[in-house]
């Protein structure tokens, strides 16, 4: 007849043998992860510091360029009516208009597009070019 195998009893957790860490070593483990953690800080506020630092120059660089072009350019600066600006403005329709098959030729230039005028000629009566 066919044995059986004598059941196993349950395998129980071996119990692991009760560590006694020494007080200091875990003070040491400690004060190490610690000092690693302060340094890793240290290193992200220097990095946080030097951006902070690289911002305001720019910012203030930028502040000191706006001022700069505002006294060059504020003379030029006018503002005009609405209603004349209406004058002025050109629509949509008036700036762009349909593309066709056929190319445009210019008008009354010289070969290869390039305007007709001066030297040439085309001068208005009684201005001559000098001789």
């Amino acid at each position: 007849p066919a044995e059986e195998p004598a059941e196993e009893p349950a395998e129980e957790p071996a119990e692991e043998p009760e560590t006694v860490e020494d007080p200091a070593e875990k003070l040491e483990a400690v004060r190490l992860q610690y000092e690693s953690e302060l340094n890793a800080y240290q290193a992200a506020l220097q990095g946080y510091e030097t951006e902070l630092v690289s911002y305001e120059k720019k910012l203030t660089d930028g502040q000191q360029k706006a001022e700069e072009l505002n006294r060059r350019f504020a003379l030029w600066y006018y503002v005009i009516p609405g209603d004349q600006y209406d004058k002025l403005r050109l629509s949509r329709p008036q700036l762009i208009r349909e593309k066709t098959d056929e190319p445009e030729v210019p008008a009354g230039g010289l070969p290869g597009g390039l305007p007709g005028g001066f030297p040439g000629g085309n001068l208005p009566p009684g201005l001559n070019l000098p001789q």
